[in-house]
């Protein structure tokens, strides 16, 4: 986007040179007539289309312009309003895709997060799994911690005896 903008406000530059040389004001009134107007060839500068193809202030002020040319001030006037237009409309078509971009950039984050979050618990879940695996092919697998063996007595007494032997 920003080299769209760069060539842009280049052009726009260029149509105002072109316009002050073909009213006639400023030194380079005097100079020699300007090539006529360069075919619409792709040069690399993003103006295809524009009728603005292959100019600039070194291409003689928009080609036709000069003291001689035959592109009248008011068709450069509107081209340079509609390349005004064109990079108004392309800032905020940019400003536009920026704030999604930072929108889904906040989800990514705060997905990205609750992954890591999750991967802990899973980790935390099969140390788990496994500790109590070891404990029941150890041969302990009928002997309960005293917690729980206090949550499932069955008796005043088991319940009792948990408790002594518990501290």
């Amino acid at each position: 986007m920003a080299r769209v903008r760069v060539r842009l406000v280049r052009a726009v530059v260029a149509a105002v040179t072109g316009a002050a040389v073909a009213a006639g004001t400023g030194p380079a009134a005097a100079a020699a007539p300007s090539p006529p107007f360069p075919p619409a060839v792709p040069d690399g500068t993003g103006l295809e289309g524009t009728g603005l193809e292959g100019t600039g202030p070194a291409d003689g002020a928009f080609g036709g312009a000069g003291a001689g040319g035959g592109v009248p001030v008011s068709e450069l006037l509107t081209r340079m309003r509609d390349l005004y237009r064109r990079a108004e409309d392309a800032g905020e078509a940019h400003g536009a895709v920026e704030r999604e971009v930072a929108e889904r950039r906040g989800k990514v984050d705060r997905l990205q997060r609750e992954l890591a979050g999750t991967r802990v618990r899973l980790a935390e879940a099969r140390d788990e799994t496994g500790r109590l695996a070891r404990q029941h092919y150890r041969g302990a697998s009928g002997v309960l911690p005293p917690s729980l063996r206090l949550l499932f007595g069955r008796d005043e007494r088991e319940v009792r005896t948990v408790l002594e032997h518990g501290r």
